[in-house]
């Protein structure tokens, strides 16, 4: 499969687990029940769990057995929920910015991040 048709892929199951991360941001901060960051993560370590899901199968078609994809996908998604919450944090805690605006510029460079890492590392090939 080219990268263009992998990348298209990951656009549209990304954009499935986005929905569900935005859904999740949007309740908890409106009901009161988090701030836009902690709301923020946990959106995002929730659609985590459909993005293992739908990528391995459906974009990468990955033949690495479960024992080696699922860690290396853990340590892609923790490092990019860090990166979500600390540029979230940044832009609307600190600069100011409307939770949400500063949630859309975060997922932009989360999409960079995770596509690249897990193409080439977590769903690449087979385990060694």
């Amino acid at each position: 499969m080219t990268i263009g048709a992998q990348f298209f892929r990951f656009l549209l199951v990304g954009g499935f687990a986005t929905g569900l991360q935005y859904l999740i941001l949007i309740i908890l901060v409106q009901t009161n029940w988090a701030s836009a960051v902690a709301a923020s993560s946990i959106g995002f370590a929730t659609s985590a769990i459909f993005n293992y899901a739908l990528n391995r199968r459906l974009t990468f078609r990955s033949s690495r057995a479960h024992a080696q994809a699922l860690p290396r996908f853990m340590i892609v998604a923790t490092t990019g929920l860090l990166l979500n919450g600390g540029m979230l944090w940044v832009l609307h805690e600190q600069a100011g910015l409307f939770y949400l605006w500063a949630q859309f510029l975060v997922t932009g460079g989360a999409l960079v991040w995770n596509f690249a890492l897990n193409r080439i590392w977590t769903f690449s090939g087979a385990a060694p």
